[in-house]
């Protein structure tokens, strides 16, 4: 009885293993709306970004090289923006702080896209005060404890503004250091003996700059993907680096913050961006990362400097990068309600919205 009842199962489960098939779902075609992002300052020309949504099985942008952008402002003349490749349009001519500005993009086949913004006015710094002592903050977000040291600032502001605070460090060794691939180096390190497997993958860099932290990390995935360990000494040999005169944005290490001020918060579980809205004159509490100092060993003889970013911007910018932090954050929870990163296009998606930016260098080690 026992047996006739295994063998029932068997032919079951064999049916049901005989009967199984692959079935191709057909979505329908849908009209795709264009994505458009186009966050501009006084401090560098105009910029959009311009691509179409993606579709279910795409991973890569689709860029939109067919676009006519204008920007438009009252009593000047309107600024075209010209294709530069790789869903990128570009002018020459530079936004102006409390000018009102609207976007204007013509794409064939699509409604007439267009956005309103202006950069606003920078929150005034009027004073600050670090205090060099490590001491541990716990980050409730996350559950972690954070090596941290306490600096407070003076804000001064006549109206009410959205505000965030971003800390970096500046190595003074290695900041203005930059790479650069050239074929020579490429056939001199086949010379030396390097597998065709990293070449491939160098000379797929060749002629672009890097600053060390990314050259090196360039280096180590190669190595990675490669298996091939010898390849950072190598390299390191064979390959001389230049120096910049500048601060480059590039070179800057963005580092962890944190604000014990009410209305001053880390969105999420990122511990690098504090966001809010300043009602007036005001002290914000912040706390940055310690660790610089602790590193500061692997610059002998040179200073690691650190700088505070102040970035004051309108509501809608505000409203995205809220948003898009709790989307990136809360992608990856199944009990959560999926995030809606604010847009403010017409007939589109994106964002277009001004900020004023300032660097504060308040440290040295």
């Amino acid at each position: 009885m026992v047996m006739k009842k295994l063998i029932g199962i068997f032919v079951v489960v064999i049916t049901m293993v005989s009967c199984t098939k692959e079935i191709e779902l057909n979505f329908p075609d849908i009209e795709r709306p264009l994505v458009v992002n186009c966050l501009f300052s006084e401090d560098e020309p105009w910029k959009v970004y311009l691509t179409r949504t993606k579709q279910h099985n795409e991973l890569q942008d689709e860029f939109v090289s067919n676009a006519t952008i204008r920007i438009n402002a009252e009593g000047k003349a309107p600024v075209e923006l010209n294709y530069a490749g790789n869903g990128t349009y570009l002018s020459k001519q530079y936004p102006e702080v409390g000018i009102v500005y609207q976007l204007q993009i013509e794409v064939p086949g699509h409604q007439t896209i267009t956005a309103t913004n202006s950069i606003p006015p920078k929150v005034e710094v009027s004073g600050y005060t670090y205090e060099n002592r490590q001491m541990t903050y716990f980050f409730s977000n996350t559950l972690e404890d954070f090596e941290v040291a306490p600096l407070k600032l003076n804000l001064k502001t006549d109206a009410p503004a959205f505000t965030r605070f971003r800390f970096y460090s500046f190595n003074t060794k290695t900041g203005y250091l930059r790479y650069k691939l050239t074929k020579e180096d490429i056939d001199a390190l086949r010379n030396e003996g390097v597998p065709t497997c990293p070449l491939t993958e160098l000379e797929k860099i060749t002629g672009q700059v890097f600053t060390t932290g990314k050259f090196i990390g360039m280096l180590r995935k190669i190595m990675e993907t490669c298996d091939y360990h010898l390849l950072e000494t190598t390299v390191a040999n064979l390959v001389s680096p230049f120096s910049v005169s500048a601060r480059e944005p590039e070179a800057f290490d963005i580092d962890a913050i944190f604000s014990t001020t009410g209305y001053l918060h880390n969105i999420s579980i990122d511990f690098r961006t504090v966001l809010g809205e300043l009602r007036g004159d005001d002290t914000v509490d912040l706390f940055v990362d310690y660790s610089p100092a602790n590193n500061k060993g692997n610059a002998t003889g040179h200073s690691i400097e650190y700088w505070l970013e102040v970035t004051t911007m309108n509501e809608d910018y505000y409203n995205y990068q809220k948003t898009y932090i709790l989307q990136a954050f809360q992608a990856a929870n199944p009990y959560t309600e999926p995030v809606q990163v604010h847009s403010n296009i017409q007939n589109g998606v994106g964002i277009f919205a001004g900020y004023n930016r300032q660097m504060i260098h308040f440290y040295d080690y």
